[in-house]
């Protein structure tokens, strides 16, 4: 094979690689890969924690209304953060769940965990008598979030990449 007939074929692959970042090309963006910012805990999921056992990764699962993005931007003012610890280290601190103080995460995004508000809110499941619908979610508020459709980006939080914001 003569190299003047895939001389140009080359030329372009390489030009295209100089002009575009690597990570464009394997379909991931910069600003979606990590998130910091500063936001309130309006609900969390209630049950989560009773299906955490001891010997395996513990999560909990947080609604935040984003206030500000620090570092990367958040898709819209609702995400869906979940908390992923192991059992020697510290769960989320209580006071987190309060709805009045303000967080600063530090966030990987993670969209296989992407849900609906509708998805979040209720678990069911299917009994001898009927189905039965358990609420999952718990609001510090009746006012937030009124959609069942809102679509939720997912982020994941690892211990100590959070901290109350002054």
């Amino acid at each position: 094979m003569n190299t003047k007939e895939y001389l140009p074929s080359v030329v372009v692959a390489l030009l295209i690689l100089c002009i575009t970042p690597a990570n464009e090309i394997y379909g991931v963006r910069p600003e979606t890969q990590s998130l910091e910012a500063v936001g309130t805990v309006v609900a969390y999921d209630q049950v989560a924690p009773l299906a955490n056992i001891t010997w395996v990764l513990q999560s909990q699962v947080l609604l935040i209304r984003v206030s500000k993005s620090i570092n990367g931007r958040a898709a819209g003012p609702y995400i869906k953060v979940v908390y992923k610890y192991r059992l020697n280290d510290s769960p989320l601190p209580q006071n987190i769940l309060d709805g009045n103080t303000q967080w600063r995460f530090i966030l990987k995004r993670d969209t296989s965990c992407d849900s609906s508000l509708r998805e979040m809110k209720a678990i069911k499941s299917q009994t001898k008598e009927g189905e039965i619908t358990v609420p999952r979610l718990k609001f510090k508020s009746g006012t937030e979030i009124k959609e069942d459709e809102v679509s939720l980006p997912c982020y994941v939080l690892k211990p100590g990449k959070y901290r109350v914001e002054n």
